[in-house]
């Protein structure tokens, strides 16, 4: 089996990379953690162009911050479950589609998600990275929630709930 979990540095996401540290896996198991880091464009800085040193010195930092990220993600899974096991990645594009372009070459059996738990406006604002992983990937996919009465700062009171099962 090859789970895919895509996180970032949310606590939503420590929940994730969490509830698969906590529960046993089939020997053979494959475990691929990735990050995807959304590119700037320059673009974007528009009639302002003192900006784009000033992005760039920013993309870098995250760039470095990601990497990092992933490090520490594929430390803990290869803890766990061997490093023969865990593979580890920063991934550029926009965030919805490179994770589903991940999980298809890859190919993963199961995606495993954060969910920062938007609702109603915000959601249809800020869009749905779960949500649209669930709609359209061609596997199962798992959303990790935090329980309702953890804090945004408490993600180790995790609790997983599989959302969504696809295929």
């Amino acid at each position: 089996m090859n789970v895919l979990i895509a996180i970032d540095e949310s606590p939503y996401s420590k929940a994730a990379l969490d509830a698969v540290l906590d529960r046993p896996w089939a020997p053979g198991t494959k475990f691929s953690v990735i990050t995807v880091v959304e590119p700037f464009h320059p673009e974007y800085a528009g009639w302002q162009t003192n900006y784009v040193p000033l992005a760039m010195e920013a993309q870098k930092a995250i760039s470095q911050s990601s990497n990092l990220l992933i490090e520490e993600a594929k430390a803990a899974l290869s803890k766990t479950f061997g490093a023969d096991n865990v593979l580890g990645e920063v991934h550029e594009g926009y965030i919805k589609e490179r994770i589903l372009e991940v999980s298809r070459e890859w190919p993963a059996d199961l995606i495993v998600v954060g969910s920062h738990g938007r609702r109603g406006f915000t959601k249809f604002l800020l869009g749905s990275v779960s949500e649209a992983i669930a709609s359209h990937a061609n596997c199962s996919v798992e959303i990790v929630r935090l329980k309702e009465n953890a804090s945004a700062g408490h993600a180790g009171q995790a609790a997983s709930s599989v959302e969504d099962s696809l295929n």
